[in-house]
């Protein structure tokens, strides 16, 4: 099947396993891949839970989601960049989106429970509501 998607957008929001979809198109399609992460925004005093060094705390999960990707992408034997926020998932996916001129945006899903779905995270919801692009969502 012949694709159009040039500028692919794959969002890292629980398992690195989503990656995958995004390395097959860059092989297959030569497409541009980019790996977008969006970590929270830090909103408190962590002193009160012993965090001295809040800059050092706040990178330490950027450089290790950037060395996940990286390994992955040695791995696969393909180009991916990699594009960390901090803030709200869904406005930042949404602005790494329009930003990147992206294509399509990929995301994965784990399977829920019952009680998942009625009371977990809507973010792929308001992302397949607000994305100007076509979304593709993938079991992981």
């Amino acid at each position: 099947m012949r694709r159009d998607y040039r500028r692919v957008m794959v969002v890292i929001n629980g398992s690195m396993d989503v990656l995958k979809h995004g390395a097959k198109m860059a092989k297959e399609d030569n497409c541009r891949v980019t790996a977008l992460k969006v970590l929270p925004e830090y909103e408190g005093d962590l002193s009160l839970v012993g965090v001295s060094n809040i800059e050092e705390a706040l990178n330490s999960g950027r450089e290790k989601v950037e060395q996940e990707i990286r390994d992955f992408a040695k791995h696969e034997n393909v180009s991916i960049r990699t594009r960390i926020e901090y803030g709200d998932i869904t406005e930042k996916i949404i602005e790494a989106v329009e930003d990147e001129e992206t294509d399509l945006v990929i995301m994965g899903v784990k399977k829920q429970s019952i009680i998942d779905k009625i009371l977990g995270d809507r973010t792929l919801d308001k992302v397949f509501s607000l994305v100007p692009c076509p979304l593709m969502v993938v079991r992981v």
